[in-house]
């Protein structure tokens, strides 16, 4: 499992996708550096922004999508060079191919397998008793935008070298014509699409 959240700030006292953080700690390598290709393992801030994101209402009911989860969007402000982008390409590739979606309540023996959404990785996650369950997006649309081609850039850089290790069978697609640039992952049936882009001032 991700590493606890450190200190009294980082408390995680409620239910969360705790496969998603596993997932992106086991599929995205350290994109770029001197650590590059190594594991990556979340900074505590980057853990807490994740669980939070991925944070499931205790109400939550198996079919709910957005309204099982207690927030609907996040927003990440920080310095420079505190990792936002590379954490940021790590939960866009868990919204392209990982366990997001909201799948119920475990009652105990449940496990995610990678091998049933169609990855060979081998990489498996044992539910305990009472926690939420997650499984990927049938047909995942990713769109990143900024103000600028930089900024999608911060983002989009990582993907490639953070990706999981998949053959590139799907390609993006934009409605500016943009080039089109290879997947990490496999194309599942209705698999959805990849956009790169900018909002134009």
């Amino acid at each position: 499992m991700a590493a606890e959240a450190d200190g009294p700030e980082f408390v995680v006292d409620f239910p969360t996708l705790w496969v998603t953080c596993d997932w992106i700690e086991a599929h995205c390598p350290v994109p770029d550096g001197f650590h590059a290709g190594e594991t990556m393992e979340l900074y505590p801030w980057q853990l807490w922004c994740t669980v939070n994101h991925y944070r499931v209402k205790p109400t939550a009911t198996l079919g709910q999508l957005a309204p099982a989860f207690y927030y609907r969007r996040s927003q990440v402000v920080a310095p420079q060079k505190t990792g936002k982008g590379p954490w940021s390409a790590t939960v866009t590739l868990a919204k392209a191919a990982g366990p997001v979606v909201f799948a119920g309540w475990a009652t105990g023996g449940e496990r995610f397998r990678c091998r049933d959404y169609g990855c060979s990785c081998g990489w498996w996650y044992a539910y305990r008793s009472g926690e939420p369950m997650a499984r990927p997006w049938p047909t995942p649309l990713i769109q990143l935008t900024a103000s600028s081609e930089d900024q999608v850039a911060n983002v989009f850089r990582p993907v490639p070298s953070s990706s999981v290790p998949r053959p590139a069978t799907s390609r993006t697609s934009s409605p500016d014509e943009q080039p089109q640039r290879p997947l990490p992952w496999p194309s599942r049936p209705g698999q959805g699409t990849f956009r790169h882009a900018h909002v134009r001032p």
